[in-house]
């Protein structure tokens, strides 16, 4: 049953390239019919996985993959085009990076890498999807759809995705700080003697 899971991430993935493409080209309304199919395959494949105990190793580690480079190529095709300031692309990006150095970190250290996202995160990748399909929203052709979209943007939802992407990456920082101490402190209580 895995399968399932696993097909719509792969999927996630290839879509990358055309949401990037058609957001590059101005072609709006196809970008934000894409974007939202990502966004909803993303939600769809973790409950599948979870609902029927499906998952696998190939899911934890593709599953993040495909949020991280949907959130960049995105966030950098928005920055580049002037959809997106450079300090809240610059925050949204360096999570990122943040994030990746510290998993890179924590693998060499600890010989391994259990993928386990918080619930933040999930909540930070679901705000970040709707905020930027509401700044897509916003140049759309549609008079009500842009002009609706355009006011929970500017600044609302801007600053709300820029809130969370930084308290989700602190408390990533946090809780791998807190499982490598604990990992490092593990070979010093195996060897304490223990009493008779």
């Amino acid at each position: 049953m895995s399968l399932l899971p696993n097909t719509l991430t792969v999927i996630r993935i290839l879509m990358v390239i055309p949401i990037g493409w058609t957001l590059w080209t101005g072609q709006f309304g196809t970008c934000l019919v894409l974007l939202i199919i990502a966004g909803v395959s993303d939600t769809l494949d973790g409950f599948l996985a979870r609902r029927f105990n499906s998952t696998s190793r190939f899911g934890e580690v593709a599953d993040p993959i495909a949020d991280k480079l949907l959130a960049l190529v995105v966030v950098s095709v928005m920055l580049l085009t002037g959809l997106l300031p450079l300090w809240a692309s610059s925050i949204i990006i360096g999570r990122e990076v943040v994030i990746l150095g510290g998993a890179i970190a924590f693998r060499s250290i600890v010989r391994r890498l259990d993928i386990e996202p918080l619930m933040i995160s999930r909540i930070n990748t679901s705000i970040l999807i709707v905020v930027l399909c509401a700044i897509i929203a916003a140049q759309t052709d549609i008079p009500q759809l842009s002009t609706l979209t355009a006011r929970f943007v500017d600044p609302i939802g801007i600053y709300l995705m820029v809130v969370f992407t930084v308290v989700s990456g602190i408390a990533y920082v946090y809780a791998w700080s807190v499982r490598l101490k604990e990992h490092l402190e593990l070979p010093e209580k195996q060897a304490k003697p223990t009493n008779p």
